[in-house]
């Protein structure tokens, strides 16, 4: 690699990330309830530990800004009333595309949920619907 070559990709590097933005979020939760007057204490149901976020959202060019999102779940397992119920951990992914019609009020938009048509709930028995295209506008006012 010559150094041209480096400075070239140095900047172009630095000329995309002035328009991209990283947003990263993580909930850890050990939510308990008292399951009867014995004073036993279980998990919280439909309560996940661990669920993590990344968004990246980039402004393409000044019309179109596109936003990718990755959301991770881990498993949910609780005990109640001598039973115990378990939901698998889940990853899914989105993506929205955003075009700019009229100065910062006027926008029309695409995506897609779950991406990779991941199956998965996050309540127990009841599954999320499989992959979900939707498009709109969205005016401010």
């Amino acid at each position: 690699v010559c150094s041209s070559d480096l400075i070239w990709w140095v900047k172009y590097f630095y000329l995309k990330q002035k328009y991209l933005t990283h947003q990263i979020s993580y909930t850890y939760t050990d939510a308990v309830v008292k399951e009867d007057e014995n004073s036993r204490y279980i998990n919280q149901a439909y309560t996940p530990h661990n669920r993590l976020i990344y968004v990246l959202d980039s402004q393409i060019t000044d019309k179109i800004n596109g936003i990718l999102k990755f959301t991770s779940v881990s498993k949910q397992v609780w005990t109640a009333y001598n039973s115990t119920t378990k939901i698998p951990d889940y990853t899914t992914t989105d993506i929205l595309l955003n075009y700019k019609i009229y100065k910062e009020d006027l926008f029309t938009y695409v995506g897609i949920d779950n991406i990779f048509d991941k199956k998965y709930q996050v309540s127990f028995e009841y599954p999320i619907p499989a992959r979900t295209y939707k498009a709109g506008l969205k005016f401010r006012f």
